[in-house]
């Protein structure tokens, strides 16, 4: 598919005047997307499906993902030799893909580079979705790998035991690494609980409302009511040391671990029901070829901007067929939450383009009356468009 090249300074001294790129690949083609490759695969998904023949091989049906190339070629000189490398400079969905499929239902280790660059790396993968949504679909099991304190990356830690045979290294690697690999939902909480800052103010990055906001969005958007409540509990423990800590006791009150439990519960659950609220009113818009096309004036309304004329014409011959899509999506939940309002500036040029489609009025009057009631109207034309009754609108105070 293509060539990489990597420069090594240690066997070849460089000439002053020349600074090349640490890595040098061929150029993207139609075959060599680096996004979608993992180096060392086409060996690696045979090497996984054979099972364990002695102790220091790799385990049946497991992946290590590492990040350079020569740490693969590293650890196949010992005997590792069920490990591929992500290329380009990240992990990418497609990647992840790839390593699932080739271990259906087995066990993914990430063990990329022990830096502060290999950890933001790790932190962005847990916290984005695309872990969660590989374990959803393919049902891999997928793990965090650290290395061993001031070991960079595992070549590294090959040429720290360069002296020991490969197979007392392989050995070494096993149990100093993988067997020490974390569930990527136990490394990322931790991370979370790590990052909590008792000298950060109210509202900064790190403070206790900070990390206890993040662990709920988490929890919201990576699991299911019981592994919430699981982890909830778990880490609800946690918060209550600390919080008992830095009152300098060592016990910490059941009481206020039960209220952090139940708070963190209510709020990540709060926050997955206004997620599947979005899904299904997405869902639902496209559940129809004729209802797709209606998506943009949708989502227009909901940030309380009007239709366009041809937006309006599509909403009307849903209305006149007597569809009631608009307003089951609409009293789903209250949208205006879930949306930030426009400008001023936009929310008056959009102004201008709506119509007054009497069809219009009637379909979104009851999903939209709600929201306005109590509200003054700076233009007429809005609460006639909206079908509010102006006896019903209050005056300005």
């Amino acid at each position: 598919m293509g060539f990489g090249g990597r420069i090594l300074p240690s066997i070849v001294e460089m000439p002053n005047a020349y600074n090349p790129p640490k890595y040098l690949n061929s150029p993207e083609s139609l075959v060599f997307k680096k996004k979608c490759i993992l180096f060392g695969h086409s060996l690696a998904k045979e090497t996984v499906k054979q099972p364990k023949k002695s102790e220091h091989e790799q385990l049946a049906n497991t992946l290590i993902l590492v990040e350079g190339y020569m740490d693969v070629m590293s650890l196949w000189t010992i005997g590792v030799r069920n490990v591929v490398a992500a290329m380009g400079t990240a992990v990418t969905m497609d990647q992840l893909a790839i390593a699932a499929k080739s271990i259906r239902n087995g066990n993914l280790v990430l063990c990329l580079d022990n830096d502060s660059a290999g950890l933001l790396a790790l932190e962005r993968l847990c916290s984005n979705g695309l872990l969660s949504r590989i374990v959803s679909k393919y049902g891999t099991e997928i793990s965090i790998a650290l290395l061993p304190s001031g070991i960079k990356d595992p070549g590294e830690f090959i040429e720290s035991k360069a002296e020991a045979a490969s197979t007392t290294i392989a050995d070494a690697f096993q149990t100093e690494v993988l067997s020490k690999s974390q569930d990527w939902i136990d490394w990322y909480l931790q991370q979370l609980l790590e990052s909590y800052d008792s000298k950060a103010g109210r509202g900064r990055a790190g403070s206790f409302g900070d990390v206890f906001e993040r662990v709920a969005n988490f929890l919201a958007n990576n699991m299911g009511p019981a592994d919430r409540t699981k982890h909830a509990c778990e880490i609800a423990v946690s918060l209550a040391k600390t919080t008992a800590n830095e009152m300098g006791s060592d016990h910490a009150s059941s009481a206020v671990q039960n209220q952090l439990e139940s708070d963190l519960i209510d709020l990540s659950s709060h926050l997955a029901e206004k997620k599947r609220a979005i899904q299904r009113r997405t869902e639902l818009v496209n559940s129809d070829g004729n209802v797709g096309s209606q998506k943009d004036a949708l989502f227009a309304l909901t940030r309380g901007s009007g239709p366009s004329a041809d937006e309006s014409d599509k909403l009307s011959s849903s209305a006149s067929k007597g569809s009631d899509l608009l307003s089951v999506a609409l009293n789903d939940v209250d949208l205006l939450d879930k949306f930030p309002a426009p400008s001023f500036e936009r929310a008056s040029l959009t102004r201008r383009k709506r119509t007054h489609d009497a069809a219009i009025s009637r379909t979104l009057n009851k999903a939209l009356t709600p929201h306005f009631s109590g509200f003054r109207f700076m233009y007429k034309s809005d609460s006639q468009w909206l079908g509010v009754d102006e006896d019903k609108v209050c005056s300005a105070s």
